[in-house]
Parts: C-alpha cells; sequence; structure tokens
C-alpha cells in the first residue's frame, strides 16, 4: 500500500478545509432573521406551556408515584407515616412548582423571562423528585445534618 493520498480525496479535503478555515459567519442567517426565529420559536414555547399545562400535571404526578414506588415497594419500609409523609413532601412540593410554572405562564409579562423561570423549576423538580428521597431514606445522610 502506498501512502499517497487519492487526488480526488485530495481536493475534496482542500475544498472543506477552506471552507471551514473561514469563518462561519457565511453559514448563519442575517441577523433579522436570526432574531424573528428566536422570537416566534419562544412565543411557541410559551403558548404551548398555556395550552398544555394539564400534560405537565399529570407527568409530575406520575414521576412522582412511580419514585414513591420505587422506594416504598423497592426498598425498605420505614414506617407508614414516613412514607406517607414522603409521599406528601413529593406530591406537594411538585404540584406547587407545576402551578407556579402555569401561573407564570399565564403573565404576558413574564414571557421574556419564560426560559430563565423554566429552567429554575425544572431544578428544583430533579431536587424535589431525586435528593429528597433518597435523603429520607439514607440514614448516614440523616445523621449528617
Amino acid at each position: 500500500m502506498s501512502s499517497d493520498k487519492n487526488p480526488a480525496w485530495e481536493a475534496e479535503y482542500d475544498t472543506v478545509r477552506d471552507l471551514l478555515s473561514q469563518t462561519f459567519m457565511r453559514l448563519r442567517f442575517p441577523l433579522r432573521l436570526e432574531r424573528d426565529f428566536r422570537a416566534r420559536m419562544h412565543q411557541r414555547a410559551v403558548n404551548t406551556l398555556r395550552e398544555y399545562y394539564w400534560l405537565l400535571y399529570l407527568f409530575s404526578m406520575g414521576t412522582v408515584a412511580a419514585i414513591y414506588l420505587q422506594y416504598t415497594v423497592r426498598g425498605q419500609w420505614i414506617g407508614a407515616m414516613e412514607d406517607l409523609y414522603l409521599l406528601l413532601a413529593m406530591g406537594g412540593g411538585c404540584a406547587l412548582l407545576m402551578i407556579a410554572l402555569t401561573v407564570l405562564g399565564k403573565f404576558p409579562a413574564c414571557d421574556r423571562w419564560f426560559y430563565g423561570y423554566t429552567a429554575g423549576i425544572a431544578v428544583l423538580l430533579l431536587i424535589i423528585l431525586t435528593i429528597f428521597p433518597a435523603f429520607l431514606r439514607d440514614e448516614v445522610l440523616r445523621q449528617r445534618s
């Protein structure tokens, strides 16, 4: 086998290298089109939240039920009242965050910060659904606090 490269491939590599060595500004749309597209997608996300907020409630309550069953049926039972407290804390926390999300989504004045408060609520939901049950179950974590 020779170490020489195929000239046809070499020409294609040169073309790609020339394109990539230049700035990517040629591959971008005009700024006005990008702004319009971003605004349109932002409005579409807000409208989707306003229209399908009830699906978020169903999904979050299903997630709470699945995680609760995983911790109570597959794991060790720590007692009926503690398990009830776990379910109420997880379900109540998720319900409150979902209510906050839909209330913020209903106000047009909050549309500007849609991605910010959606990300913040998503992080809090992850904390409630993952860290909180483990914290209640793990004796080592409970003793350190």
